[in-house]
């Protein structure tokens, strides 16, 4: 979407202090739009760096305003979206390790995903893995590698032949480890939308099953 509108684009680690430091970074050089991370968390403009409800929910009901001049629902929108630049479906999986020994669960799990990194999300083999926590990204088809300029955090990105992604992190705040998944199909035209949604559906439970395993 960004490169149809001509807006440059910054990856950053999970966070709305990683966020506003490329706002800070930036003042007077660029203009900043908005900024979101893999919850729910969003922001629009310089006058609040962080997460902000009010003007996210002021920015659905203008969105919403702007689709009914045009005679479209909110939900007809999004499809049309989705028609130009691709469907896209996320889930979330948060697994809690409970008691003494559940830090050391959560890091067990981590140390196995590295040393024996998954092979396929469901039917699609993996190509790309990130680690953020040795600063590298790893091509599993030519085994080259590539430095992550981002400040090391514990965690890691698997990515598949078929855009499948799914992300791992342990929380921060909570004995759990966060499975963050993401799968995406090319939507043909707006009659499609419900075929289409069930096969990211599928797709998204396989995985799913497949982490709940680890």
């Amino acid at each position: 979407m960004s490169e149809s509108y001509g807006v440059e684009i910054f990856d950053v680690l999970t966070g709305f202090k990683y966020i506003a430091e490329v706002v800070r970074e930036n003042e007077g050089k660029r203009k900043f739009i908005c900024g979101g991370e893999e919850s729910y968390g969003f922001n629009v403009g310089e006058f609040v760096r962080d997460k902000d409800a009010v003007i996210s929910a002021l920015l659905v009901a203008e969105a919403a305003a702007w689709a009914a001049e045009m005679g479209i629902s909110l939900y007809e929108l999004l499809i049309d979206i989705y028609v130009k630049f691709g469907f896209y479906k996320e889930r979330l999986l948060s697994v809690t390790k409970r008691g003494i020994d559940g830090s050391e669960q959560i890091s067990m799990i981590m140390k196995r995903l590295r040393e024996s990194p998954i092979q396929n999300l469901g039917e699609s083999e993996v190509v790309l893995i990130h680690d953020y926590q040795k600063s590298e990204s790893v091509d599993m088809i030519s085994d080259l590698r590539f430095k992550i300029n981002l400040p090391q955090s514990n965690v890691l990105q698997f990515v598949s032949a078929d855009n499948s992604i799914v992300s791992v992190r342990p929380s921060g705040t909570e004995p759990k480890i966060k499975y963050y998944f993401g799968v995406k199909e090319n939507l043909g035209n707006k009659e499609d939308f419900e075929r289409v949604e069930s096969i990211l559906d599928s797709k998204l439970d396989i995985m799913v099953r497949q982490l709940e395993a680890l």
